[in-house]
Formats: C-alpha cells, sequence, structure tokens
C-alpha cells in the first residue's frame, strides 16, 4: 500500500495476486528457500501488523527479517501475505477471511511451488499477530468466492504481541470500534476473537508478549494460554521482561529481556523443533 521498497531476499522471490476484491488486487510474496534441504519446503506465512488499519507486507519479511533468513536458510520458504484495512470499508471479519484466502492460496499452488502444504508455520506481531491465530486456527468460514478448498495443516503459530479476545476493551489500549460493522455485537467481537477457537487441536502456538506493552495488555496472551492450557493444547507463553509493543527498551537502562532479535530466535527455534 505504501511506496516503501525493500531489497529482494534472493532472485527468485515472486509477487502473485491471491485475490481481487472490489477495494484492490491482494497479493502475496512467496521467497523460496535460500538451498534445498526438504523434498517439499515447509512454509513459513507471516502477516504484518498495523491495527487493521495499515500494512505493507514486504516490510514484514523484513521486521521478522532474523526467523526469515534462519529459516530461508534452513530449507523454508516464506509468504508473506498483504490484506485490505479498515479505511477501505472492510472489517475484521473481512480482513481474517483474506488471511485465510491468502493461505489456502499457498495451499492450491504448493506443488508447483515444491512447499509442503502440511508443513505451515505461521506468524505475524500485534495486528498481524491477531489474523495469525485466526489463520492458523479457524477451520471452516470466512470464505470468499475465490476461496480454494485443497487441504493443508498448520504445524504452529508464534504470534507476537497478539490481540486474542476482541471483547476484551481494557486491554487494548487504542480505538477499536472501527473493526466492526456494529460495535456494539458481542458475538460478532467473539467470532473474530481466537480465544473462541481454542481447543485440543490448536496448533502448537509460542505467545510472546513484552511485561511493559502498554498498546496491547499482556493479558491477551495470558487469556489465551490459559484456554489453550486448559483445552489440553501444546502452548507456551514467553515474556519479552521489560519489553514493549515490539519487544523495545521501555524504560530508561534497562534492556528487554529478550528483545526482537532473541524473540526472533526463540520463534526459528520453536519452528524447527516442529518440523
Amino acid at each position: 500500500m505504501s511506496e516503501w521498497t525493500y531489497p529482494l531476499w534472493n532472485d527468485e522471490q515472486t509477487d502473485f495476486v491471491y485475490k481481487v476484491t472490489p477495494q484492490r488486487e491482494l497479493q502475496l510474496t512467496l521467497v523460496p528457500p535460500n538451498k534445498k534441504v526438504y523434498d517439499k519446503a515447509p512454509l513459513y506465512f507471516v502477516l504484518p501488523g498495523g491495527g487493521w488499519y495499515v500494512e505493507e507486507r514486504l516490510g514484514m519479511l523484513n521486521y521478522a527479517g532474523v526467523s526469515v533468513k534462519a529459516l530461508l536458510d534452513a530449507g523454508f520458504a516464506c509468504v508473506a501475505a498483504d490484506y485490505r484495512v479498515t479505511p477501505e470499508g472492510v472489517f475484521v471479519a473481512d480482513i481474517i477471511e483474506d488471511c485465510l484466502d491468502a493461505l489456502r492460496f499457498c495451499a492450491h499452488h504448493a506443488d508447483t511451488w515444491g512447499v509442503d502444504a502440511h508443513k505451515i508455520f505461521i506468524s505475524g506481531h500485534s495486528a498481524g499477530a491477531h489474523l495469525a491465530l485466526m489463520t492458523g486456527m479457524v477451520k471452516e468460514g470466512f470464505r470468499s468466492e475465490s476461496s480454494y478448498t485443497d487441504p493443508y495443516t498448520v504445524r504452529a503459530i508464534a504470534p507476537m504481541s497478539p490481540i486474542t479476545d476482541l471483547s476484551d476493551e481494557e486491554a487494548m489500549r487504542f480505538d477499536h470500534g472501527y473493526l466492526f460493522k456494529n460495535p456494539e455485537d458481542e458475538a460478532e467481537k467473539m467470532r473474530v476473537s481466537p480465544i473462541t477457537y481454542a481447543g485440543a487441536d490448536t496448533p502448537d502456538t509460542l505467545l510472546i508478549a513484552g511485561t511493559s506493552d502498554y498498546h496491547v495488555l499482556p493479558r491477551h496472551s495470558e487469556k489465551l494460554y490459559d484456554k489453550l492450557v486448559a483445552a489440553g493444547a501444546n502452548t507456551r507463553l514467553m515474556y519479552s521482561i521489560a519489553g514493549g509493543h515490539g519487544f523495545e527498551a521501555m524504560h530508561y537502562g534497562v534492556e528487554p529481556q529478550p528483545g526482537m532479535p532473541g524473540v526472533q530466535e526463540e520463534i526459528t527455534k520453536f519452528i524447527l523443533e516442529r518440523v
């Protein structure tokens, strides 16, 4: 959506239109592995944040650059997808539909790309973390006329600073009424909340929260963690101690433990353990 430019991750990086909407064509970027390790490459699927108000898929490749590079070097393919945003006249349910359609597009083209549709790993930050959870947890629904139906398997999700319960207004320190057609409709808020879909069959999940995140409070991660544990799902909650929304330093003289590079290294390890 911007005029920003980013360097190529490798010479075979390719953009695809995965969906045509009344607002615009939606694209995803496929980055093939830096070396062949697997007969079919596992897929690292990342979604940008931006409060559902802006997004920049190529920016997400760079934001998650530590894990992207490590996984490309380990034989993974990587996809970053864009989606419609609320200034275009859509709501969060439409945005979830876009992200699921992007993943379904990947599964449909997996054989052509040399990708394993049953080894998919998803990450995102903030609003992108919410979308990563929804994309990895929702099995049906949120379908458009362009949705593909090819089978796929999400092995794990690693959301950074996620919003997990859109009915928990006090834990979101920003105006979010624009996300819903009817902001008073509690059922719609729960329909688009990851916490609604938590169950024993949820993919392995690494929830990451900054203890000094005053934008999206850590209790979003904590509430989902508690529900996943109660359901018997395999989940882990990791804190960036003294870290902010992006695991940055928030207190003078105090470095977050870990900061973003360390968080990215943990995501890489978490994913590689589940290939």
